[in-house]
């Protein structure tokens, strides 16, 4: 298959599907088609966001090849090019650039960038499953560890007067739940908790697929109604498809107003509470899980946020954690803890209580749910 693609971040996802109909046409299996739909959108998006004006008049061009024993894809670009890294790492956590570079090398089995005089040509392959189970099950867990990689972050970006940290623990190897924080501005950032139904390969490629589609519409980052919108529409024909949905919870914080702008697709509400002891407001505005439905409507809720005050955003790991008398921790405990735990050590100091106080609670029973949490203070 050989398509042209213009030079526009909206057309990536209908390449993309176009790619993930061909393949399956041509027998590939789900865990091949998930991962070369990720490897391809990083890969496109490259293409377009550092093409130079004038490259943004030529289409960027893709091309599939399928055979049984591989699946080889073709990206390419008229930009200026780079020198591919032969084993990329993460890069510092200020830069997101070369982010992409690691999850694709997770991806796939070789990846090659070709440099030529007016256009470069990626190349990126991956081997079909044979019939030596334990080969593929050792890729499968190299595979979740690059995603897992690739969602987190090695520092979470601060704002003067505030202070932010961040939990993840994943059931197993690699789960669906991530946590992420950008800013958007000198004095503003967005903080986003989500979760993807399921345990896997599965659920953590398509959290790796939310993350860089939000990412990729930083322009609607003080809009987070319409930043789930747009990405519910993006990604409904293939969640609907793997028979998976998506609970997310967005939040955009402008320090000079001190508001936080809140939306929320079926996901834990946000906790907020100040210095008083008073029992902590929950926030949810409504709104379906992600994959639900391509037409939800989003809606958005601002809420002040007093000096000394706190925010707990996380998944339902949380409240689901079961002792090993088997009685969950719930949501009322969690609320009642937030409210009167205060702010005396700040974000990290929360952080820690937090999760000694989940431990405790554990104790010996099994983790049946992955543990996502951020937390600010100010």
């Amino acid at each position: 298959m050989r398509l042209p693609m213009a030079c526009d971040f909206r057309n990536v996802r209908g390449v993309a599907q176009a790619a993930h109909h061909f393949l399956l046409e041509h027998g590939c299996d789900e865990d091949t088609l998930m991962a070369c739909e990720l490897a391809l959108v990083e890969g496109c998006n490259n293409a377009i966001k550092y093409a130079p004006a004038a490259g943004r008049l030529e289409p960027v061009w893709l091309e599939v090849l399928c055979d049984p024993a591989q699946v080889e894809l073709r990206i390419t670009d008229h930009t200026a090019g780079f020198d591919w890294p032969e084993h990329a790492t993460l890069p510092d956590p200020s830069s997101e650039s070369g982010r992409g570079i690691c999850l694709m090398q997770s991806l796939m089995d070789r990846t090659q960038y070709l440099r030529g005089a007016d256009e470069n040509v990626l190349v990126l392959r991956k081997r079909r499953p044979t019939d030596a189970p334990a080969r593929v099950e050792t890729r499968d867990r190299e595979i979740e560890r690059g995603i897992q990689q690739s969602l987190l972050l090695r520092e979470i970006p601060q704002l003067p007067g505030f202070e932010l940290a961040g939990f993840c623990r994943s059931a197993q190897e690699v789960g669906g739940d991530f946590y992420d924080v950008w800013k958007t501005g000198e004095r503003s950032l967005l903080m986003i908790v989500a979760d993807v139904m399921g345990k896997g390969i599965l659920p953590a490629m398509f959290a790796a697929i939310l993350r860089n589609a939000l990412r990729a519409m930083r322009d609607l980052a003080d809009d987070p109604a319409m930043l789930l919108t747009r990405a519910n529409r993006l990604m409904f024909e293939e969640l609907s498809g793997a028979d998976l949905f998506i609970t997310a919870q967005v939040v955009h914080f402008d320090a000079a107003t001190r508001r936080l702008t809140v939306a929320n697709a079926g996901h834990c509400p946000m906790l907020i509470a100040d210095g008083s002891g008073e029992r902590a407001r929950a926030v949810s505005p409504d709104g379906m899980p992600l994959g639900i439905s391509p037409d939800t409507a989003f809606e958005s809720e601002v809420v002040e946020f007093p000096e000394r005050s706190r925010v707990l955003l996380y998944t339902d790991g949380l409240t689901e954690a079961v002792n090993v008398g088997g009685d969950p921790c719930g949501p009322e405990p969690l609320q009642e803890w937030w409210a009167r735990v205060g702010t005396r050590g700040g974000a990290r100091e929360l952080k820690r209580e937090l999760v000694e106080m989940l431990e405790e609670f554990r104790t010996k029973s099994v983790l049946n749910d992955d543990q996502t949490f951020l937390i600010m203070t100010g």
